[in-house]
């Protein structure tokens, strides 16, 4: 990890395993919790953003994250799973999650996908040189359409 992150000491090493970034398992190991994660921070601090800005980057990301968490916990026991058990059909839960899961990752991941582009489009509008950030949008956007006949049209970068 520290070959990814070699400015992380140990304050930021703190800071990282505080925000669930690594837990600490030995005193010379921790485990990462999002791989992916740590290499945006990577990624970041690379690019030049100093590594306790991308910490507090990545703090809001999963205090968010954690609200979203609890708000679905409480709709799913609302929606889901009262019902299944009020009708004697709790058995069902456990193959709801297990398909639920990966879907809910998937919409999620796609959505915020959409709604970073369209918010960094929106900033643009008022960023130094915000017509290179558009066009490096507009290189980047993976999608599909579909036109009137339904048929499907992928667009953006990676053709």
């Amino acid at each position: 990890m520290l070959q990814r992150l070699p400015s992380l000491d140990e304050a930021t090493l703190a800071r990282a395993s505080q925000i669930g970034l690594v837990r600490p398992q030995r005193e010379d190991h921790v485990s990462v919790r999002s791989p992916a994660l740590l290499a945006l921070v990577a990624d970041w601090v690379r690019a030049g953003v100093p590594l306790g800005e991308a910490l507090d980057l990545i703090e809001v990301l999963v205090g968010d994250l954690d609200t979203l968490a609890g708000k679905l916990a409480e709709e799913i026991v609302a929606r889901i799973w009262e019902p299944l058990s009020a009708a004697g059909r709790a058995g069902e839960l456990p193959d709801l999650l297990r398909r639920g899961r990966p879907l809910l990752l998937q919409g999620a991941a796609s959505t915020l996908a959409d709604r970073i582009g369209a918010a960094l489009a929106e900033r643009a509008g008022t960023a130094s040189d915000g017509g290179r950030l558009l066009a490096v949008l507009d290189e980047i956007r993976v999608g599909a359409v579909a036109d009137a006949a339904g048929t499907i049209h992928r667009v953006g970068g990676d053709r």
